[in-house]
């Protein structure tokens, strides 16, 4: 039996794999377990050989553009009540610091506000994701109006922002803030993508565990339970968890005594 990690209704092959291989990797497991229940042969640093790969990390300069950015928009436009009711009630949230509310569009007094106070130029605001530029002005081009969301890396940089929708309906209810013009809108230049990067979220008291969830609304939960917890959006972004996983450990220098994974 495998006593130190806790797997609850995998649904999904990958993040098996991937809570396996930090367990192995961390000598949680050894390699006659990892081999028996993967039926595989242990390879280090496999997520670098999966078939989703890592995205590529973006330079320093664009994640200092983007952090400075995305807190400049979760400043100018905090909570509604209908929000706030909404994570504190259904959602039972108490540390409301990474939410806010995303309008329909942003007014020209939006725009000047997001770039005094991120103090970034037009042309700046116009390359960061969820932005273009038309005719050397900024654009936003917003997925959805809803609650925002500030998905942190593991040095805590806001690296991209999701939004859930207020419509129920809504085909997609979540969605990243992230346009990347096609070659046919030639109106446009700037812009691009986030890559569906995960968030990592710090307890308060590391209980040993590290979690892996679907979520920062789940990822909230246990990070108040004292995980160091990971939170994917999505299939897409589960080749970053091993790398973020050791990253973010050893920003904290701790060793993992357990691994979690909630699907």
């Amino acid at each position: 039996s495998v006593a130190n990690i806790l797997i609850e209704n995998p649904t999904d092959e990958d993040m098996q794999r991937v809570a396996l291989q930090l367990a192995r990797d961390y000598h949680i497991i050894g390699q006659f377990e990892y081999e028996l229940l993967t039926d595989a042969p242990y390879v280090p640093h496999k997520a670098e050989k999966m078939e989703r790969r890592p995205a590529p990390q973006a330079p320093e300069k664009d994640v200092l553009l983007r952090d400075k950015v995305y807190r400049a928009i979760k400043a100018r436009f905090p909570l509604t009540e209908e929000h706030r009711k909404h994570l504190r009630g259904e959602r039972h949230l108490n540390a409301l610091g990474r939410y806010f509310s995303m309008p329909k569009t942003f007014s020209r007094e939006d725009y000047s506000w997001i770039m005094k106070k991120a103090g970034v130029t037009a042309a700046e605001l116009g390359s960061v994701p969820g932005f273009v530029l038309e005719n050397g002005k900024p654009l936003v081009i917003i997925p959805s109006k809803g609650i925002g969301i500030l998905i942190t890396d593991a040095h805590q940089k806001v690296s991209a922002i999701q939004v859930r929708s207020d419509d129920p309906e809504a085909e997609v209810r979540y969605k990243f803030f992230s346009y990347t013009p096609s070659k046919s809108q030639k109106i446009y230049t700037g812009g691009g993508s986030v890559s569906n990067p995960p968030a990592v979220l710090y307890p308060k008291k590391y209980n040993g565990y590290v979690a892996v969830v679907e979520g920062t609304f789940k990822a909230e939960v246990l990070r108040k339970k004292g995980f160091l917890t990971i939170a994917v959006q999505g299939v897409n972004s589960i080749a970053e968890v091993p790398r973020l996983a050791t990253e973010a450990l050893s920003l904290i220098n701790k060793k993992p005594e357990k691994f979690a994974i909630f699907y």
